[in-house]
């Protein structure tokens, strides 16, 4: 039957795309016909850091906490993840539209939203064998020093591992059902971020979308046939 009708054989892969600025909205649009996409997954990075042997290249923007979650003010000890203009990389909202759909039907905004989400991207929601995640703290990174008046310019941040990650899965129990990307129902990636505070801009941040996809290889005696 293999040699006959062929050797079917499902793989996962990667499509990445790059962008980015210094606007508080931004949006991407995948080009690629994709006839299961699985998820799409968002870091963004801080430009600047990108090749500095002294920066951590890899880390995400720190989506530092705010006064209102911790309580105190500027110089008190609750604040010191106070967010500054020029570092803050939170982002307050992503949605995919592809096609007439919204996925999900509400932007996510809350960062315990996004990390939901993202567990739930990975399967990592609700296990109950083994730690699944990072934390709240891993994920969005933290100030590792004390901005105070005399001290505005002491801000340094140590780099999370956060991500914005949405599945496209079009059943909710049964894994890599994926959904279609093609020129007639485009997939278009919307994000937002912390508009800059008072005439300080944003930080010029780099943007990469990754879209999990299947494929499948069909092998036979002499050829391979592979389709995406």
């Amino acid at each position: 039957m293999s040699a006959s009708s062929g050797l079917e054989w499902y793989f996962d892969a990667v499509h990445s795309m790059e962008g980015g600025g210094t606007e508080s909205d931004y949006s991407m649009q995948i080009t690629r016909a994709l006839s299961r996409a699985n998820n799409v997954i968002v870091k963004t990075r801080t430009r600047s850091d990108i090749g500095n042997t002294f920066k951590d290249s890899y880390g995400s923007q720190p989506w530092v906490k705010k006064i209102s979650e911790g309580g105190g003010t500027a110089n008190s000890p609750p604040a010191l993840n106070l967010p500054d203009s020029t570092i803050d990389g939170s982002m307050v909202g992503l949605q995919i539209q592809l096609g007439a759909q919204y996925i999900p039907s509400r932007s996510l905004k809350d960062r315990s939203e996004f990390i939901h989400s993202a567990l739930k991207t990975f399967s990592q929601f609700r296990r109950t064998d083994q730690v699944g995640g990072v934390n709240d703290t891993m994920f969005s990174g933290f100030r590792t020093t004390r901005k105070t008046t005399a001290d505005a310019a002491g801000d340094n941040y140590m780099n999370g591992l956060a991500i914005a990650a949405v599945p496209l899965e079009s059943s909710s129990t049964l894994q890599q059902s994926g959904a279609a990307i093609s020129a007639q129902r485009t997939a278009v990636v919307n994000m937002s971020w912390n508009p800059a505070a008072g005439a300080t801009p944003i930080a010029s941040r780099k943007v990469d979308v990754f879209v999990v996809y299947s494929k499948l290889a069909t092998l036979f005696l002499d050829s391979v046939v592979i389709r995406s």
